[in-house]
């Protein structure tokens, strides 16, 4: 049908476009745009061309390609301000500022969310207010700007209140008490994750669950509470396994890696950093994988591999500039000029750090330029360069006063005591290290007291020296200074003793710890393979009947040889061809049974055994259907098999996995049955197939039967649990097989539809050669 009214064939373009963007098919949703941005130009409709381009924006934005989107974004611009479209104004400026950030360009995503908010509070969309408050908190919080985030988080919350959406509520609250955990309102922090986590529980939300467990990890780490911390984030990571998160799983061991990390087990730390790398690696994720190739270049450097170090930043480094992070680019430059540091290339290290420090004042980060500054001023504290580093220990130390980094304002004073004590002033050094040892987790160890000691002790004499004190009395001094000295010594002496004691002891308890758990574990691996096979002698029993009928069929014939040679030998009427053949028939009859009884033992027996082979699928397949067929055609239940012939090997126990398809089938059987009942003309089919794809061997059991509700998808592989009346299961079968394919590297999946149909679908790896 021709098309006359050409607005219309625009918009219908647009809209087959929009389709495809929401089908995550950039490329296709770009080229039915432009067919409508080349209608909507030939008309001169200013709306549809500025709509369009924004469209079009967005797919180029997802494809990663910024700078068309940025230019089709502008055009967009133009044409709203020239309409004065409010909220076409407020979308673009919105987008424009998702890139920016995408980029790391902190400032200028911040500079055009602003734009997009002044917009659309003229719309008062409270949806879109909220979401741009969303993106604005965002990026106060990556400037360390807690209280511009907090505010606009607040009124976010606010606003979602009044649209009344919880989920959305719980998040915003979320952030909340993140940004209250930045702040070092710890207190505040862990009542909202606390009621945030009864929520969920209430709820049953698993995925809310996993977020929050992260959130309180992270509050009790920075209270220095790691057992407590350690806690969450693993409670975090076994629902986000749970799950299948995989990039969740990814972040919880990231977190777990830091906390051994802070406590030198440096070990753990990089055991936890490499999963959680490879993972990322995985996924594709650029920016998690940088970032953790970041910690394994801090691991390496506490181990003085500096080398090893330096080539986890390199790479690094290459992967953030790739996908155009500056942040952290900027921090990953820093940590390569430490290590040139401890290299003592002082002028590479100072041309790292200073690029670091250049990126850190472009996107405005507070906390990087208090870092990167300080670091600076050291380097050039070990060059004798006092003069040039005092401007950059200042810079350093006045952004960590102003976010109030204690982490930060530790190195900073430490950075002080240096300078003034390589100057000689030792009353200001003496100063700086009491702020430094304040600070330092707010108790003076054994070491702080004998540095505080000794700079207390110069500080005094350089007074002694200028009011002239006598000689006796700095004598006096130094003697109780060797005093100190070596009291101090044997006391930290005691100590190393006691916590190399306290070492010990902690790993002779571990060791028995090792020992319960590795016996509890071997005692469930035994329970559960008593269950396997009391469930395997289970399904033995309900095909009984079938197995009796395939005994019976040759012991008839058996019977009916025999006699009939009788007749022949009474008769005397033998002739020798015939008892040959009656014989042979006889043979026959005598190996079908026993094939069949050694099956059924071998059955039976061989798989509480750990068998592990490489076998064809479709044997255990012929066998299973062998057992069951009988029961299935006295049911008048059509079975169709499709086996493909050219299909590799898998690895396992043959005689599981032929338990996995008998219990496939039976299920199948009584959901077909099930359906007749309320419908007695149904025409009950079950089909299994096999075939190979992609390195993976599959088999579908496919049933026309009643079909399984989609929200029980997940209950149905729990043990004990049964959708059948009373009596007529246990619940086992599938978490039994579901337990054997994993065993084999396998997985099993769901397809069904209530009423209508279920599809069984084992996907296992093929066995390489």
């Amino acid at each position: 049908m021709e098309i006359n009214d050409k607005s219309g064939e625009a918009k219908a373009w647009q809209n087959i476009g929009l389709i495809y963007y929401y089908k995550e098919q950039y490329e296709k949703s770009i080229q039915f745009q432009n067919k409508a941005l080349k209608i909507f130009t030939n008309l001169n409709d200013k709306q549809g061309i500025a709509s369009t381009n924004a469209n079009i924006a967005i797919s180029y934005y997802n494809l990663k390609n910024y700078d068309i989107a940025l230019s089709s974004l502008k055009k967009s611009q133009i044409l709203f301000e020239e309409l004065n479209d409010k909220t076409g104004l407020a979308s673009t400026f919105n987008n424009i500022g998702n890139i920016f950030f995408d980029q790391g360009d902190l400032k200028q995503a911040l500079l055009n969310y602003e734009k997009a908010l002044t917009f659309q509070r003229e719309t008062d969309n409270f949806v879109s207010i909220s979401s741009i408050l969303q993106n604005i908190g965002l990026i106060n919080n990556y400037f360390s700007n807690y209280q511009e985030a907090l505010q606009a988080y607040q009124e976010a919350f606010e606003l979602q209140k009044k649209i009344g959406k919880n989920e959305i509520d719980l998040s915003l609250k979320g952030n909340i008490g993140i940004i209250y955990n930045q702040m070092g309102n710890y207190n505040e922090a862990l009542k909202i994750f606390d009621e945030i986590k009864i929520h969920f529980e209430q709820e049953k939300n698993k995925e809310g669950l996993a977020i929050t467990f992260g959130n309180l990890g992270i509050v009790y780490n920075n209270l220095g509470d790691h057992d407590k911390a350690l806690e969450y984030y693993f409670q975090s990571l076994k629902i986000k396994e749970e799950l299948e998160n995989e990039e969740g799983i990814a972040n919880s061991l990231n977190n777990i890696g830091l906390i051994y990390e802070k406590n030198n087990d440096n070990e753990n730390a990089k055991e936890y950093y490499l999963r959680a790398s490879s993972i990322y690696k995985k996924i594709g994720n650029d920016d998690g994988y940088a970032a953790t190739l970041g910690n394994l270049g801090v691991i390496s450097r506490n181990q003085d591999n500096y080398q090893q170090a330096l080539k986890f930043y390199e790479k690094s480094l290459q992967l953030y500039q790739k996908i155009g992070n500056k942040k952290g680019v900027a921090n990953t430059l820093n940590n390569i000029g430490l290590i040139y540091e401890k290299f003592s290339d002082y002028d590479e290290a100072l041309d790292y750090c200073e690029k670091s420090l250049k990126i850190q004042e472009e996107i405005g980060s507070k906390k990087g330029i208090a870092n990167t500054a300080n670091d600076i001023g050291t380097i050039l504290l070990k060059m004798g360069k006092y003069k040039t580093a005092l401007p950059f220990l200042e810079k350093g130390i006045e952004a960590a006063q102003e976010i109030n980094a204690k982490d930060l304002l530790k190195n900073s004073y430490d950075s002080f005591y240096e300078y003034y004590e390589n100057l000689g002033d030792f009353e200001k050094a003496l100063y700086f290290y009491k702020q430094f040892s304040t600070i330092k987790d707010s108790i003076f160890s054994l070491e702080s007291k004998h540095q505080i000691a000794e700079l207390h002790t110069q500080y005094e004499t350089q007074k002694k020296e200028k009011e002239n004190e006598s000689f006796k009395l700095e004598i006096e001094k130094q003697k109780l200074i060797k005093f100190r000295l070596y009291y101090g010594f044997f006391l930290l002496i005691a100590l190393t003793l006691l916590f190399l004691y306290l070492y010990q002891h902690k790993k002779r308890l571990n060791k028995k710890l090792e020992s319960r758990v590795e016996l509890a574990l071997n005692k469930q691996k035994e329970q559960q393979q008593i269950i396997f096979h009391q469930a395997s002698l289970t399904s033995l029993g309900e095909w009984a009947a079938s197995i009796a009928h395939e005994i019976n069929q040759p012991l008839q014939n058996l019977l009916l040889s025999t006699e009939t040679i009788e007749m022949d030998i009474s008769d005397h009427q033998v002739e020798k061809d015939d008892i040959s053949t009656q014989i042979t028939e006889i043979y026959e009859d005598i190996n079908r049974i026993r094939n069949i009884i050694d099956h059924i033992r071998v059955f039976s027996s061989q798989q509480k055994s750990e068998i592990e082979e490489d076998f064809n699928i479709n044997k255990p397949i012929n066998y299973a259907i062998n057992m069951i067929i009988k029961k299935f055609n006295k049911l008048n239940i059509r079975l169709e098999t499709e086996l493909s012939e050219n299909i590799g090997t898998i690895k396992g126990n043959p005689y599981k996995f032929e338990q996995v398809i008998l219990n496939l089938l039976s299920n199948a059987k009584d959901a077909v049955e099930e359906k007749s009942i309320e419908l007695p003309n149904h025409k009950k089919n079950v089909k299994i197939s096999s075939y190979e794809k992609n390195n993976q061997i599959f088999v579908e059991v496919y049933d026309n039967g009643s079909g399984i509700p989609e929200e029980k998808f997940t209950n149905v592989l729990l043990p004990f649990y049964t959708t059948k009346e009373l009596g007529k299961g246990t619940g086992l079968g599938l978490s039994i097989s579901l337990n054997i394919l994993k065993e084999m590297n396998g997985e099993l999946q769901i397809q069904s539809k209530k009423n209508e149909f279920t599809l069984m679908k084992i996907s296992i790896p093929v066995e390489k050669t």
